[in-house]
């Protein structure tokens, strides 16, 4: 019997953080090339939103390839994002991509992190869908866009 209830034990201490190590991810990104936009140059992530113990912050992430020289004459651009619901509603805004939203920077590289949705408590849970449109990207050297979705333990 004693053998039984430490070999329970031992199977206990190794399978339990077994369990917790396979947990999700507390942030996922995503990026999107250029070139894998739709048609009508939008570029789509799923988004799950799928746990009602978690408040959500979403974020686009901009790279642009230019020199410092260039970025010095960047004056911004809007960004259209539209988050659909899993039963389809529709949620239109604008966003303001400008150079008070740089998060990394080099001589070639800018990056820029635009939050969508801080600490966002989801109409409904499921698979939501953020699609993003960025009119005239190519004029500033915009090579795809990054989603980043972080969940947040509610209190």
């Amino acid at each position: 019997m004693g053998r039984i209830v430490r070999s329970l034990s031992l199977m206990a201490a190794v399978i339990v953080p077994l369990l917790f190590s396979c947990a999700r991810p507390s942030s996922d990104e995503v990026f999107r090339k250029a070139s894998e936009r739709l048609d009508d140059g939008c570029y789509v992530f799923p988004v799950a939103l799928d746990d009602s113990s978690f408040v959500y912050d979403i974020s686009l992430i901009v790279p642009m390839m230019c020199s410092d020289a260039v970025f010095e004459g960047f004056e911004g651009f809007d960004a259209e994002v539209v988050l659909t619901s899993p039963s389809g509603k529709r949620f239109a805004e604008r966003l303001d991509v400008d150079r008070e939203k740089v998060c990394s920077a080099s001589w070639d590289l800018k990056t820029l992190c635009v939050p969508v949705a801080g600490r966002a408590v989801p109409e409904e849970y499921g698979l939501w869908t953020l699609g993003v449109y960025l009119p005239g990207e190519e004029d500033f050297g915009v090579t795809g866009v990054g989603m980043r979705l972080e969940r947040i333990k509610k209190e």
